[in-house]
């Protein structure tokens, strides 16, 4: 399953909305429960928000061998 560039950033969202900061565990649920066609795991919002902290991107970024991260 490939998530798009706007439920990345959207999952980002999830995660810092307002003064509230979410879990994990709360954004899948939350995103799960708006798109029950393409399901992702806690580990997704994990993956996806240290790509974002490491990087300042949530785009698909080339590895030197030609994979992408």
């Amino acid at each position: 399953m490939v998530l798009s560039e706007r439920q990345r950033i959207e999952i980002l969202i999830l995660l810092e909305c307002g003064h509230k900061i979410r879990s994990q565990a709360e954004v899948c649920a939350l995103f799960n429960a708006k798109y029950p066609e393409n399901q992702i795991s806690q580990g997704t919002v994990s993956k996806i928000f240290h790509k974002f902290e490491e990087h300042g991107t949530v785009q698909d970024l080339p590895e030197l061998d030609g994979h992408v991260l």
